[in-house]
């Protein structure tokens, strides 16, 4: 053997361990592109679910964590006035909702989920629809849902968006800040919601 022949065989081998060293770097940064691509996948679902987004409650004259709920007395669809005052002792969640909006409607089969096996210990919920009657009944919730046609309640709780809710305690203060998507929406019905109904 003479030396070039030598010389071609080492180069081919060098050539082997490199393209398998390429092949097992190609192979580890592809697992590592799936992982990151669900990732991605799981984040744009969270995003898309999330609805529009909503102004910080400072810049839009809303509520803060503490302060006092604004006054929340509508008209219900089912007949008479229901009055935020008459869950006191007990939390609510106030969901902003609007009939029309895909958020709102994507969010519906969680909310009946939710309703069919609420806790015990569940805060109320009270849906303060943009929408009419006849519309808001078709939606089979069982909470009771009142109009806020004008949009007067919604801004006074510093709303610009649909599903948007915030939680008020037992005592009539904010008890969170105003959240905007169903997922935040979800995650006010309880730390346990979120992965029950999904």
């Amino acid at each position: 053997m003479n030396a070039a022949t030598v010389a071609i065989g080492i180069a081919a081998a060098l050539l082997l361990i490199a393209a398998a060293a390429q092949g097992v770097v190609l192979v580890v940064l592809g697992r590592r592109n799936r992982g990151l691509r669900e990732r991605v996948r799981i984040l744009t679902a969270r995003l898309d679910d999330a609805g529009p987004v909503v102004a910080d409650a400072r810049a839009t004259g809303g509520v803060r964590v503490g302060s006092p709920a604004p006054p929340l007395r509508l008209p219900s669809v089912t007949g008479g006035v229901l009055d935020l005052e008459r869950y006191h002792g007990r939390d609510v969640v106030v969901l902003f909702w609007s009939p029309t909006c895909p958020f709102s409607q994507r969010l519906l089969p969680e909310l009946q989920a939710w309703e069919e096996r609420m806790p015990v210990a569940a805060p109320a919920l009270v849906v303060v629809s943009s929408g009419g009657v006849r519309v808001n009944l078709g939606t089979g919730l069982r909470s009771p849902i009142v109009t806020d046609p004008t949009g007067a309640v919604a801004r006074s709780f510093g709303v610009a968006g649909t599903p948007t809710a915030v939680r008020v305690d037992a005592l009539g203060r904010i008890a969170s800040e105003v959240r905007s998507g169903s997922f935040a929406v979800l995650e006010l019905l309880g730390p346990d919601v979120v992965g029950a109904v999904r």
